[in-house]
């Protein structure tokens, strides 16, 4: 870490998962650690989460480890916010790891070229064998789309800087799942644009909330989308949520007959493309 502090604040929030926390960790420690800090938000573990996190911060000034009861995912990324020390924050949830070694260094190296104050680059949602769980998308963002729920939102591939992330309030702790969506959404309504690159970053454990629970994510983006909107704005997002409902049960059902007939390692290596790799060698990405 430098004199004048951290560039970057990599935000974990973890309760209860030493091994997820772990994982995490290490790949946090092979960054170059005089840009970051790691901050870990534990929600008072019971478990023997605390006793690891403690045991790494031995020796590693680049990581700090808060504890205290918290209210939710989004409450303790917000009281990450208030403690972070970096310029920029990064969400890594426990599970979550960076894609190689080099990962802090590049995307320091792209801001201080482009000076964003939001870069959005590609995150790679995976299973617990480190298998792509989904096609790989584009980081291009198209706004209209965005606000409608209709492209990738995670925030393990989202570097924020602080001061957009007070302006907007933080994360809205109404929503269990979105609020990233959300955060992102009200970003966009208020001018921001982010710096898009093609480069992964991070493996995003798809295990997680929101991609269990994919009925009730969908239905809060619908409650994000219709707040403050008119009575034809909220009909088009029940229609909105309606389509995308009967689309993505439909695609699992689908996947799921894959799996029985090919099995799951396979079915992941086909979906599990990289559309922008395929679009720029000229077959359309789809």
């Amino acid at each position: 870490m430098s004199e004048d502090g951290p560039w970057l604040s990599v935000v974990t929030v973890v309760r209860n998962d030493a091994a997820a926390l772990r994982r995490t960790m290490m790949s946090v420690a092979t960054q170059e650690t005089g840009l970051l800090e790691h901050l870990i938000i534990d929600g008072a573990s019971t478990d023997d989460t605390l006793e690891v996190a403690r045991a790494a911060a031995v020796g590693s000034p680049w990581l700090r480890l808060v504890s205290e009861p918290d209210t939710g995912i989004y409450n303790a990324m917000n009281r990450g916010i208030s403690l972070a020390a970096g310029s920029h924050l990064l969400f890594l949830n426990a599970g979550d790891d960076f894609t190689s070694p080099m990962e802090v260094t590049a995307v320091h190296r792209d801001w201080r070229r482009e000076g964003y104050d939001w870069g959005r680059y590609r995150a790679r949602f995976v299973d617990a064998e480190r298998r792509a769980t989904r096609p790989l998308a584009p980081a291009a963002l198209e706004v209209a789309e965005f606000c409608r729920g209709e492209q990738e939102r995670y925030h393990q591939g989202a570097v924020m800087a602080r001061s957009l992330l007070v302006d907007l309030g933080g994360f809205d702790e109404r929503y269990r799942i979105v609020a990233d969506f959300d955060l992102m959404r009200r970003a966009l309504l208020a001018g921001y644009r982010p710096w898009c690159s093609d480069r992964i970053i991070t493996d995003y454990d798809a295990s997680g909330l929101s991609a269990v629970a994919w009925r009730s994510s969908l239905a809060e983006e619908h409650r994000v989308r219709a707040a403050g909107a008119s009575a034809v704005g909220k009909a088009s997002s029940w229609g909105l949520y309606a389509r995308r409902s009967a689309t993505i049960g439909a695609k699992r059902t689908f996947r799921r007959g894959a799996e029985r007939v090919l099995g799951p390692a396979r079915v992941s290596a086909l979906r599990g493309s990289d559309r922008a790799t395929r679009a720029k060698a000229g077959d359309g990405g789809g």
